[in-house]
């Protein structure tokens, strides 16, 4: 309803400004009828996507966006591939890596061997407290 609402408005109001700045003589009486048209389409929609039952007649399907749960999830691996990428480039194999829904990272899980400046790089770049990384 909102975005009807603001359709409408929105019609209406370049409706006003064009009949303010279009200059007079055939130019105006030619876009006249044109504004009307749209004006009339744009207040309609609703009444021809109930006959039809289609969600947008007018206007091309928009994709939706996905929720923010699955949004939250692709970010959230993101940023786990970029961390791994990390700890590996300081000599470190990630097992495992637990992030929480405010992306700070709760634990860490090395395979044996990892170099100490893995280690080092997990705790003072990435702030995560030395109990929190375990090495197996």
């Amino acid at each position: 309803m909102r975005t009807y609402l603001i359709r409408v408005l929105g019609v209406a109001l370049l409706s006003a400004l064009a009949e303010v700045f279009l200059p007079e003589g055939n130019m105006r009486r030619a876009a006249a009828p044109v504004i009307g048209l749209a004006t009339v389409a744009v207040i309609l929609v609703p009444a021809v996507n109930l006959i039809t039952g289609e969600s947008q007649v007018l206007w091309p399907a928009i994709e939706k966006t996905p929720d923010a749960a699955v949004y939250a999830d692709a970010v959230g691996e993101r940023y786990k591939t970029k961390i791994i990428e990390k700890i590996k480039e300081q000599g470190g194999e990630v097992l495992e890596l637990c992030i929480d829904e405010t992306y700070k990272i709760t634990h860490v899980t090395l395979e044996k061997g990892a170099e100490t400046k893995a280690i080092y790089y997990i705790t003072t770049e990435l702030g995560v407290p030395r109990r929190e990384i375990e090495v197996r």
